[in-house]
Formats: C-alpha cells, sequence, structure tokens
C-alpha cells in the first residue's frame, strides 16, 4: 500500500492579552488534512495477484482537551481485478464521538476517550458497492455495518449484507440480507499483558 503525501496543518491561539488571562495562549484550535488539491488522502494498494485498489479518504477533526481527534473519514474506492472486473465503492463516512472534556471526566481521565463510531452516507448508513466483471455482469451490494469499542478501538461488530446480480443474459440473482458477526479479545488486565486486546476470536 502505498499513500501519497498529504498535509496535517494545526492552528492555534494567538498570544493576545485576552488569551494570556484565559490562559489559552498556544492552545490547539482546529487541525485538518490538506494536499495541494484537498484535503484527501489518496492511498494504492496492490496485492500479491495484482489486484490494485485505490482509496480516497477524507477527514475532518474537533479538538478535545487541545488535542486534535478525527470527527468524520469520508471513504470512496475503486478495485481494479486481474480477471477485469471492476468494484466502485460509493462514498460513505465513519462518524467519531468522544467523551468530553468534563470535570467528571477529567476526575475520572476519560476525556478524549472514543464512545462511539458508526458508518453513515450522504443518504444512510449503508455502504454500497457495484462490480462489473469483465463479460459486462454488474452486482450491486449493500452493507450495513455496527461498531463495538475496544480499548478505544472501533471495532466492527455486524456487517449485513445483501446484493442483486444482473447478468449479460438477463438473468438476476438476489442474495437476501445476512449478517456476520465478530467477536473480540476483550480489555482485561489478563488480554493486556498477553497483548490481545481487541484482536479478532476466530
Amino acid at each position: 500500500t502505498v499513500t501519497e503525501p498529504y498535509v496535517m496543518t494545526y492552528t492555534y491561539e494567538e498570544d493576545t492579552e485576552e488569551n494570556r488571562q484565559r490562559r489559552k495562549v498556544g492552545h490547539l484550535v482546529v487541525g485538518h488534512l490538506i494536499d495541494a488539491q484537498s484535503t484527501t488522502i489518496h492511498s494504492i494498494t496492490t496485492d500479491a495477484f495484482g489486484n490494485v485498489t485505490n482509496t480516497w479518504t477524507d477527514q475532518t477533526f474537533m479538538i478535545i482537551a487541545g488535542q486534535a481527534k478525527v470527527k468524520t473519514a469520508t471513504t470512496r474506492s475503486e478495485s481494479l481485478s486481474v480477471d477485469g472486473s471492476v468494484t466502485v465503492t460509493e462514498p460513505y463516512t465513519m462518524t467519531y464521538t468522544y467523551e468530553e472534556d468534563t470535570e467528571e471526566n477529567r476526575r475520572a481521565r476519560k476525556v478524549g476517550h472514543l464512545i462511539i463510531g458508526h458508518l453513515i452516507s450522504a443518504q444512510s448508513s449503508t455502504i454500497h458497492s457495484v462490480t462489473t466483471d469483465a463479460f459486462g455482469n454488474v452486482t450491486n451490494t449493500w452493507t450495513d455495518q455496527t461498531f463495538v469499542i475496544i480499548a478505544g478501538q472501533s471495532k466492527v461488530k455486524t456487517a449485513t449484507t445483501r446484493s442483486e446480480t444482473v447478468s449479460v443474459d438477463g438473468s438476476v440473482t438476489v442474495t437476501d440480507p445476512y449478517t456476520m458477526t465478530y467477536s473480540y479479545e476483550e480489555d482485561t488486565i489478563a488480554n493486556r499483558e498477553a497483548r490481545k486486546v481487541g484482536q479478532l476470536i476466530i
């Protein structure tokens, strides 16, 4: 996977009399990703078989306790397979929510901890991909995901998928929704010592 250069830009509170009185000089105001043209992160992944996937991601940020945290990540991709098929995944957005900077959360040392992340798109929470194979058969796939937070990291909990394939001979294949459920090693003392926290349980 090759990720092309992108730029993270930070802005801080200025050194003014007002900010000095409020003890805010140098505090982080906002950080956002930019490159020469846009805020897009572009990665190219080539697998062992020669299949190539281009992925583009735009991120927005929020500031919690002086730290920049990812608020949203909008991703789209295009995969070119060696068999000639092309898969286009329309843009979808991952949204993150964090513990707020409150007195209670400070005492609990929880400020800025990740609460939940969920996938959304402009219309719904569905990821939509369109695959066209070398013969012209077209498959539309829709996937909805839910997440669980383990040790501050978002992990896919369930993935519900349905699809419809329209073949060049006119036949249509519909796959009813089915759900994959994932389980992970919990955040326990034993798992921390074994460095297993968050690992997928097969």
